[in-house]
């Protein structure tokens, strides 16, 4: 006995093409029409994360103050060397020049 299996019906077939439709035009408008809101930078950006992330900005200058944090120390040179590193072509082969 063979199995023969059913074409998917034209209903089936559209509601699938509905649905996907569907699902791509969220993404094309979560991707490309949604506002993002404004962009803040500078005084205003720093003010806007302290003030979400429920900051208080004399922690800040209490903890510069406290003596612990400045007892520490920085072990690596400042500023860092910054010299010639890697080789002229990485993809050449070993010993070439």
């Amino acid at each position: 006995m063979s199995v023969v299996q059913k074409a998917p019906s034209n209903k089936r077939t559209i509601l699938l093409l509905l649905i996907l439709c569907i699902i791509a035009g969220i993404g094309v408008w979560i991707f490309f029409f949604r506002d993002s809101g404004s962009v803040s930078t500078g005084d205003d950006a720093a003010a806007a994360s302290t003030k979400a992330a429920g900051l208080n900005p004399a922690i800040h200058k209490e903890l510069f103050d406290d003596p612990r944090f400045r007892l520490l120390k920085a072990y690596a040179p400042l500023p860092v060397d910054i010299g010639r590193t890697g080789r002229d072509n990485p993809f050449a082969p070993v010993g070439a020049r």
